[in-house]
């Protein structure tokens, strides 16, 4: 099963930046976090969807992400 939160540093790692970049995202409110006490957490499938990752849906004449 795949995990749904993932930290900065693992965003940084799945998505091919560095982590300060994640961090300055978060920041300006491009990427949304939550705080659970001290830990930064990132909802991925919030993430894919704004990185337009995931799989592709319709009927193939107008497939869309």
């Amino acid at each position: 099963m795949e995990r749904r939160f993932l930290s900065p540093r693992e965003v940084a790692e799945y998505v091919g930046i560095h982590p300060q970049t994640v961090y300055a995202m978060i920041a300006r409110g491009e990427i949304v976090a939550s705080r659970l006490g001290r830990k930064i957490l990132i909802d991925k499938k919030r993430l894919d969807e704004k990185l337009g990752i995931g799989p592709i849906v319709g009927d193939g004449k107008g497939a869309r992400r």
